[in-house]
């Protein structure tokens, strides 16, 4: 099981506000003048990161541990499946063709399923996900914003 949260390093800086940086992606940095608004600016660019990685067929790594000082990020929600579908599918050196004529649809429709610009139905990710032997799960978790 993998779970498709991010730890991000949030540190004080000297001259106000707070930055951030995820371990598991070099290119991702952000920041925000507030606790609360650098946790929102981490979601955001979490989102872009994967999204350009998608975009440009770059590998997306599995979430690290969270060690002592980080916080784990969650995946948005819209773009959970395309990165599950995708790491699996790179896991299993499946590719799009083959992936379409074990679900039965045209590669077009796999394709846009990897587009993050491109919105899929949610039970099209259950059959891509279940052909290749897994099956999507949802957690819900409480964060508390004080402890960032």
């Amino acid at each position: 099981m993998s779970t498709l949260a991010y730890p991000a390093r949030f540190d004080a800086e000297p001259e106000g506000g707070f930055s951030v940086a995820f371990p598991d992606f070099p290119e991702g940095h952000s920041q925000g003048d507030t606790k609360e608004e650098a946790f929102e600016m981490a979601i955001d660019c979490l989102h872009t990161v994967i999204e350009w990685r998608l975009e440009r067929k770059v590998a997306i790594p599995k979430p690290s541990p969270i060690r002592k000082g980080q916080f784990s990020i969650p995946v948005s929600l819209d773009l959970a499946p395309k990165v599950a579908l995708y790491q699996v599918m790179r896991d299993s050196k499946m590719s799009n063709l083959k992936l379409a004529g074990k679900i039965n649809v045209s590669e077009l429709v796999v394709r846009r399923m990897l587009d993050p610009k491109h919105r899929s139905r949610p039970e099209q990710y259950i059959r891509a996900l279940a052909a290749l032997g897994c099956t999507p799960q949802v957690s819900i978790v409480r964060w508390d914003k004080a402890k960032i």
